[in-house]
């Protein structure tokens, strides 16, 4: 159902972009979606001839993946008005949550790889941005078996603790780095990425606050993959995990060779409110589309001769899921248009901001820059890199950066989570013994939403990791 768009200065050309999503989101993406969740074997939503794979493919086609590349490397960053992949991210997690978190984290490593030192890495994000055909997948490698919300404490003065040191070990010999350790089943296309940005121990004895950060394609030898994921939710989300023995990484794929360096000035409590924000935006998505089949429904059943809409207590009830809705929206809109407004200062096409993102020879300058800084910061740090995060005087020292806290990104990714599952849940109430049944969506939202409190951090853990800016 559409209401009244509030943001009444959406700039036309983003209202086009996210018309073409939604258009892409319940043409494509929900019918594959609803099928792929029907799958009983999780390895048969990536084989060979999956629908799965016919929605990447018309992703691509479209364009709608070269949202976060720049424009030097053939992406539209620079070129459209900075709202716009917020909105498409809304529109996509509409359509099916799941597979709009694939889409998402497939162009995150090369979206980063535009930072990198080295020229061949940078180029990864054009390779990205010119495959129509869905050849180039990415990954997140950051969850591990016995430490999924132990990266987010690595955000605070415990993450200091060399009890909760990364499984995956980076090792320096030579000109390489060997890799040692697996990543969990829970890493977002897992099973089927070619890349992955990759979170790997560098320093032990300093806990997660040892982590380094590189880039790696995943066909080098050493590398292995288990079983796709059997999950509750979000199935037609491919999760899996990556094995690495004796890998022999480049010295050039490792982005950031610095314990501690991404805890520089509080970006790794940053670094994750992006993540975040961007799974907030995705469920604020879902939580629209569970209000909308529980309003559709609302108004065609009849009970006691009416239809139940008129029924003062399933009034009452969408009225109240139609308030959680627009609030969560609200929020993760206004956060987007801080982050971006900050990182877009100028934008437009005759903008700074475009001028920056048409030259390929920014990202070179930009990348040695943030070389320089890491060992710079990690000179002056190393003799004690707890020091990363005072322990005394005020706590929001840790976290001030350009984007602010990442407070804020954690607080859109709980609202709008906890927001998703609360309307889903009364959307299957309102539809009685129909809402349990697969003839309907929402018991499919129900379950894809109950995912999304657990993923990139339990909830309860990123708001004490975000609750230390307080």
């Amino acid at each position: 159902m559409k209401f009244t768009e509030l943001d009444i200065d959406l700039p036309d050309e983003a209202k086009a972009m996210r018309d073409l999503a939604r258009r892409f989101g319940m043409e494509v993406m929900r019918p594959a979606g609803i099928e792929l969740d029907k799958l009983h074997d999780p390895a048969q939503v990536i084989a060979k001839g999956s629908v799965l794979w016919d929605v990447i493919k018309k992703h691509r086609e479209l364009g709608l993946h070269k949202l976060l590349i720049p424009k030097a490397f053939g992406g539209m960053m620079g070129e459209v008005p900075p709202i716009t992949e917020t909105l498409i991210s809304e529109q996509l997690g509409y359509a099916d949550a799941g597979l709009a978190i694939s889409l998402a984290v497939s162009s995150m490593p090369f979206a980063m790889a535009v930072l990198s030192p080295d020229a061949e890495v940078r180029n990864w994000a054009q390779e990205y941005a010119e495959d129509t055909e869905g050849r180039m997948i990415g990954c997140w490698g950051i969850t591990e078996p016995d430490h999924g919300s132990d990266w987010v404490i690595g955000t605070t003065p415990a993450g200091a603790n060399p009890k909760i040191a990364p499984s995956l070990r980076a090792r320096k010999k030579g000109n390489e780095y060997i890799l040692n350790g697996h990543k969990s089943a829970w890493v977002s296309n897992g099973t089927i990425a070619t890349h992955a940005v990759l979170h790997v121990g560098l320093d032990p004895s300093s806990g997660m606050h040892g982590q380094g950060l590189a880039f790696c394609p995943l066909d080098l030898p050493g590398i292995s993959r288990g079983e796709p994921l059997d999950k509750m939710g979000q199935r037609p989300l491919n999760q899996g995990e990556i094995i690495f023995e004796e890998v022999k990484l480049p010295k050039k794929y490792m982005f950031s060779s610095t314990p501690g360096g991404l805890a520089a000035g509080g970006s790794g409590i940053t670094f994750l409110g992006i993540a975040n924000l961007e799974t907030g935006v995705i469920f604020s998505g879902l939580a629209q589309a569970a209000f909308d089949e529980a309003l559709r429904y609302a108004k065609e059943r009849v009970q006691g001769g009416k239809p139940i809409i008129e029924h003062q207590n399933i009034r009452l009830k969408l009225f109240d899921m139609f308030t959680m809705v627009e609030s969560a929206r609200a929020l993760a809109r206004s956060v987007s248009r801080y982050n971006r407004g900050k990182m877009f200062a100028g934008s437009g096409k005759s903008g700074i901001a475009a001028r920056i993102m048409s030259t390929k020879a920014t990202f070179a300058v930009t990348s040695k820059a943030i070389q320089v800084f890491l060992k710079l910061y990690h000179l002056s740090k190393k003799v004690d890199l707890t020091r990363v995060f005072p322990r005394k005087g005020p706590r929001n020292k840790r976290a001030r950066t350009s984007l602010g806290s990442g407070m804020h990104g954690i607080a859109v990714k709980v609202l709008a989570t906890e927001t998703a599952f609360k309307v889903a849940s009364e959307a299957v109430q309102i539809l009685g013994g129909y809402g349990l049944a697969r003839e309907y969506p929402v018991e499919k939202m129900l379950r894809d939403a109950r995912a999304s409190m657990i993923e990139d951090g339990t909830n309860e853990t990123i708001a004490l990791a975000a609750a230390e800016d307080l």
